[in-house]
């Protein structure tokens, strides 16, 4: 298997302290065994990729330093390791004021 899955769609992210809550559509190929989420800090270069093979279509990045802005890409991968090409980068930036309630996670 050579075919790369389709890059995830409506990745959305809520920021809060110290903390960014993603979430996306779920893909629909059948041979998909997850998702990769990449990170970076606004104005590098390279992402970082934080969590490999998530089965789920959401993810909450922690410990994240408040008043920065990272940036997120996310790939989807099949069982034969291709990944999707990366989603566009998602810039958000945690702070004490944003509306992201932790009691949910």
């Amino acid at each position: 298997d050579t075919e790369a899955p389709g890059t995830p769609t409506q990745l959305s992210a809520t920021a809060g302290s110290e903390q960014v809550l993603l979430t996306w559509s779920a893909n629909t190929e059948l041979d998909l065994a997850g998702y990769s989420v990449f990170r970076r800090i606004s104005g590098e270069t390279d992402f970082t990729e934080i969590a490999t093979r998530l089965t789920e279509t959401i993810y909450t990045d922690l410990g994240l330093t408040n008043d920065v802005t990272y940036e997120y890409q996310l790939t989807a991968i099949d069982r034969a390791d291709n990944p999707s090409v990366a989603t566009a980068p998602l810039p958000l930036t945690p702070n004490t004021k944003s509306p992201l309630d932790t009691s949910l996670f």
